[in-house]
């Protein structure tokens, strides 16, 4: 199924019932913002919601999913396969937001990790050079340790970096889901 192709579809049947994103939202209990998710292909609606959906549209879910207006009316799929569908992708969806939500917690692990393996890097520089009582071999030991801590904080931190950018291409338009439904 392809979320464009039926956005477009949900966009077409909206106008072509003269409706806006307002009513359609009002008659199915969601927000504005809901409806044009879908119609950009953001996100799915959600199977509750999808028997209501295509009765408010005056489509079959067949044509819901399929992303067109079948001419022979002769879906492919049952109702209740197309539901079936619908309920399964929509489980998908949530499992790829909860996936999303992990990795980004991880990433704030893992950049606050390498965030403090860099602070206390340059904090014990900073208090070798302050305390004046290392001599200058023992104070090149101190620095030499501390810049390979800060090293290893900025491997952490674009490591948390990278998890992030993971997170956030599974936050683009194809991957998006709807909280709302």
């Amino acid at each position: 199924m392809e979320q464009t192709k039926t956005g477009a579809f949900l966009r077409q049947r909206r106008k072509e019932l003269n409706l806006t994103q307002e009513q359609l939202a009002g008659q199915l209990g969601v927000s504005n913002k809901t409806i044009s998710k879908w119609e950009n292909g953001w996100t799915m609606p959600d199977y509750r919601i999808v028997p209501a959906l295509c009765q408010a549209l005056d489509i079959s879910v067949a044509e819901l999913i399929q992303g067109r207006e079948d001419e022979k009316k002769d879906a492919p799929l049952s109702e209740e396969q197309a539901l079936e569908l619908v309920e399964r992708i929509s489980g998908l969806e949530k499992a790829v937001r909860r996936l999303r939500n992990a990795l980004r917690l991880v990433g704030v692990a893992v950049l606050l990790w390498g965030v403090s393996r860099i602070a206390l890097g340059a904090a014990n520089i900073a208090i070798a050079y302050a305390s004046g009582i290392y001599g200058a071999d023992a104070l090149a030991m101190v620095v030499s340790g501390s810049a390979r801590q800060i090293a290893r904080g900025a491997v952490w931190l674009i490591g948390g970096g990278l998890i992030f950018l993971v997170a956030h291409a599974m936050s683009s338009p194809g991957a998006k889901s709807d909280k709302r439904t």
